[in-house]
């Protein structure tokens, strides 16, 4: 590691660059034991930031969850459980839902701890993972093991749709679904992770994709009704108004894709994101 010492008078966080490891930390001086009048510094590494001014203000992060434990009982032996636990930083929540997709849950009364996108965001972490067929962590499975999780590949090229009309995909009151056309993105067949706006998960669904103008979608074709609408011309005019932005313009003669649904799974919710305490 480099020489640390020209950062002895470094009270404040300074990243370290170690050319032998091709790695870096952040260090400063830190005064120990103040409450016992200790004269005593010290210079101290970090990972990263965040742990660096923890240290400064004497503050933290704290997020709580319950996810797989590996323990080992009195006598030695190792096993598995799942039970309350926490981190420190959004990254290491990150690695323990990780390895264990299937367990991971929030009791609800801690949602609190959480923002709303860190929230949105481990819910679709979790649901992909699960949604890929990936388990919670065998005791002996190591990291490079599971990132080599020979299913992953099949879905690599699945697309996310995040919409309110994803229940109603999934339970059938929705058999078609209509989008922009691009002709460089076009393709007859896609496969979608279907979530809610909110990253509820409902399953995965195919759709056969057409190319036709906006101005010939018909009752035939498109369930306006379903949607909340009154009429297809209330539904186009909709559209219309939805999609043309100062970047996308879009007439009645102009094509659009739409596209006839067929649910390949769908998600019965076995496993819970938000724990309800008893």
């Amino acid at each position: 590691m480099a020489n640390l010492d020209k950062y002895k008078n470094s009270f404040l966080p300074v990243f370290v660059y170690d050319e032998d490891s091709i790695e870096g930390c952040f260090v400063n001086e830190v005064v120990r034991y103040p409450q016992e009048k200790v004269n005593r510094v010290e210079l101290c590494r970090y990972p990263n930031y965040i742990e660096a001014f923890s240290s400064v203000i004497r503050d933290g992060f704290y997020y709580s969850f319950n996810a797989l434990l590996f323990k080992t009982d009195k006598d030695g032996n190792e096993y598995v459980e799942v039970g309350h636990s926490h981190e420190h930083s959004f990254e290491d929540v990150i690695k323990r839902l990780y390895d264990s997709p299937e367990s991971f849950s929030i009791d609800r009364p801690d949602l609190d701890l959480y923002s709303k996108q860190e929230i949105l965001f481990l819910k679709k972490l979790k649901y992909y993972l699960i949604a890929i067929g990936l388990k919670d962590r065998k005791r002996n499975e190591s990291l490079t093991e599971r990132a080599e999780f020979i299913k992953a590949k099949d879905y690599v090229n699945y697309e996310f749709m995040c919409s309110d009309l994803s229940p109603k995909i999934a339970c059938g009151d929705i058999k078609t679904v209509v989008n922009k056309y691009h002709e460089s993105y076009f393709e007859e067949v896609a496969y979608k992770f279907l979530f809610d706006k909110d990253n509820n998960y409902y399953g995965i669904a195919k759709i056969n994709y057409t190319k036709i103008k906006l101005c010939d979608l018909s009752n035939d074709l498109i369930d306006f009704k379903a949607r909340g609408f009154n009429s297809i011309s209330e539904y186009i005019q909709y559209l219309l108004n939805e999609w043309n932005t100062d970047y996308y313009k879009i007439n009645l003669d102009d094509l659009i894709i739409c596209g006839e649904v067929e649910m390949v799974t769908t998600y019965k919710n076995k496993h819970k994101f938000i724990k309800a305490l008893r």
